[in-house]
């Protein structure tokens, strides 16, 4: 705000007073601007009062006798109209701030992707503080780092990120507090980038009690904003804290919704649940394996090749709709190569027991289709695996285990031995002998209609 003129003050009702005053003094009286022009009375008298406020010389009063009265009274009303005008501009100021938390909310409700949210928020900060750069940042959730989802300004064009702990973005980020900086090179705490930068503000974006973000005003010189600053900065902090949680909140139902429809069309309910809930690891489960591509080399050469093509498709669709309807993660990785992952929310012998009745419905139902007269059902092997994101070698051996079931099996179906004991008492069972499978050897057992 710059300086309030003495002139100013002395002007309207407030002059024609001071000049009926003068008149009524034993002498002659006058009062001075700073710069020593005559805005009122006479320039006589050898009494000089100079009118002092925070410190500034604002003007003079010049006289005899009660000029030092009327030096008072000129303090007065310069002090007077230095308020009022400070509560106007304060006034004024509040009310802009109003109205760009009104408007920047308004503006945030009808966002919902994260990063315009950033970017409309930053662009609004720079554009209010006329600061130089304005920055968001948010916690990498994989990383110990604030990543910056939005920037404007030179602060941040050759930067993507930030330690957790970096100097007053890290503090606050801790802390939680939101803090004015008049001049980085005073604190300790400023971590300096590429851009030269004097002022800085850094306030918290919160979800609750827990920071997840920062948002970060710079500008190039020293004593760039005044705590009012700070209190808006931290109130469009919470503006934009807010719009970005609910706008990642929407992303994310979206991304689940997408996510448990991809899911849904091949895996278990169970497992599409654990899956969406975050859970990493199922111990035990099984795989079923069934390589459907050595069928076009049993159809009859007779066959044309559109007709082929049709009884394959018939084949393997009636392959997957059993699989799916005992509730197996289905994937076709090869062609006609099945694999199909039961786990069951009930343990490994529920897993086991789904799996053997789908591998007896399987086989039933291949040599029940139309195609079932030209074909010789494949083989089934069953294995158990262990789901273990981390341990893909483990999970690997699982289905080569079951590969190499399905090989030996002729047109029956092997499965391992801890599959065996879980289905004993629900199917039947009968020992073939001992193989090394990947995981390791085994007795294997053919469970037969």
């Amino acid at each position: 705000m710059a300086k309030l003129q003495i002139k100013r003050a002395i002007r309207g009702a407030a002059k024609r007073s001071l000049q009926s005053l003068i008149d009524v003094l034993s002498d002659p009286a006058g009062v001075l601007d700073e710069s020593g022009k005559l805005l009122i009375g006479v320039e006589e008298g050898s009494q000089r009062h100079p009118i002092v406020v925070d410190g500034v010389e604002v003007g003079t009063v010049i006289g005899g006798g009660g000029s030092a009265a009327l030096a008072g009274i000129v303090q007065q009303l310069y002090e007077r109209e230095r308020d009022k005008r400070s509560l106007a501009t304060e006034t004024l100021s509040r009310y802009k701030e109003l109205t760009l938390l009104y408007e920047m909310s308004e503006k945030l409700s009808k966002v919902l992707d994260p990063a315009e949210v950033a970017t409309m928020v930053v662009g609004e900060a720079k554009r209010f503080l006329n600061a130089a750069s304005a920055t968001i940042l948010v916690r990498d959730p994989n990383r110990e780092v604030l990543e910056v989802i939005a920037s404007v300004g030179p602060e941040f064009v050759d930067v993507d990120v930030l330690p957790l702990e970096s100097g007053l973005t890290g503090r606050v980020f801790a802390s939680g507090r939101a803090e004015l900086v008049d001049d980085v090179e005073d604190t300790d705490a400023y971590v300096r980038l590429d851009s030269p930068t004097r002022s800085l503000i850094c306030a918290p974006l919160r979800s609750g009690e827990r920071v997840f973000g920062i948002l970060r005003i710079s500008d190039t010189t020293t004593g760039a904003w005044d705590s009012s600053a700070l209190k808006l900065v931290t109130s469009l902090a919470g503006s934009a804290a807010a719009a970005i949680r609910n706008a990642m909140l929407h992303r994310d139902r979206l991304r689940q919704q997408a996510l448990r429809g991809r899911l849904e069309r091949w895996v278990s309910p169970w497992l599409a649940e654990a899956a969406l809930a975050g859970r990493d690891r199922v111990d035990q489960a099984v795989v079923l394996f069934c390589d459907l591509g050595a069928i076009p080399e049993r159809l009859s050469e007779d066959l044309p090749p559109h007709a082929v093509l049709e009884l394959l498709d018939q084949v393997m669709t009636c392959a997957l709709d059993e699989l799916l309807q005992h509730d197996a993660t289905v994937s076709t990785p090869h062609g006609e190569m099945i694999l199909g992952l039961f786990v069951h929310e009930d343990g490994f012998d529920a897993s086991a027991q789904s799996a053997a009745v789908a591998a007896r419905g399987l086989a039933s139902r291949l040599q029940n289709t139309s195609a079932g007269d030209a074909i010789s059902v494949p083989g089934i092997g069953m294995a158990t695996i262990t789901v273990d994101p981390s341990d893909r070698e483990r999970f690997r051996a699982g289905v080569n285990a079951a590969a190499a079931l399905q090989a030996a099996s002729g047109s029956g179906v092997y499965v391992d031995a801890p599959i065996e004991a879980a289905v004993r008492e629900i199917v039947n069972v009968a020992a073939i002998g001992e193989m090394d499978l990947p995981t390791g050897p085994s007795q294997v057992y053919e469970v037969r209609a």
